[in-house]
């Protein structure tokens, strides 16, 4: 995948991605029953090898963070939903740490 969209863009090009994240609280908490364990991700990274294989082929990284905690029990009630994921992703949708729901960054191709 990453190969093939290295190869599509233009060098100055843009990649905006998001994928589960592998190291996020969501995964070490919830074990097996993540919903990032699901048959349509054919690839799971954690926040460094991701990096790493962007890096590996020709991507720097513009911006780079993490949803928030979607994933983890607790919010899945709509009340804890609210002030833990829902209203500070209306502020900010990228946060700059590596342990939350998904990763997501915009990389440039060099």
């Amino acid at each position: 995948f990453v190969r093939n969209i290295s190869n599509f863009l233009k060098r100055g090009g843009l990649l905006m991605l998001a994928t589960p994240n592998l190291s996020g609280l969501g995964a070490r908490f919830e074990k097996q029953g993540w919903m990032g364990f699901k048959h349509d991700h054919i690839n799971l990274y954690t926040y460094d090898d991701l990096r790493d294989v962007l890096a590996k082929h020709g991507f720097i990284e513009v911006q780079l963070g993490s949803t928030l905690f979607k994933g983890l029990k607790i919010c899945k009630w709509r009340i804890f939903s609210l002030f833990l994921n829902d209203i500070p992703l209306f502020f900010r949708p990228i946060w700059p740490w590596s342990k939350g729901e998904a990763i997501v960054g915009v990389w440039r191709k060099c």
